[in-house]
């Protein structure tokens, strides 16, 4: 079955909700700015990230020819 394509118009329609709605939520105190943040984020709170060889990583994903 297809997957449904999906234009860069639509995504930036969503993102541009999900920010004033997100604004709103703010401004009437329904959510803290932490709380947001935490909803907001790829990560859970609080968690720890570390790039072993990040020089390494940086030339082979963006110096290749």
């Amino acid at each position: 079955m297809p997957r449904p394509t999906v234009t860069f118009k639509q995504l930036d329609r969503e993102h541009r909700r999900e920010v004033t709605r997100d604004a709103e939520r703010l401004r009437t105190a329904q959510v803290t700015p932490m709380a947001l943040q935490a909803e907001n984020s790829i990560l859970p709170p609080n968690t720890r990230v570390r790039v072993r060889n990040l020089i390494g990583y940086a030339k082979k994903a963006y110096l290749q020819k």
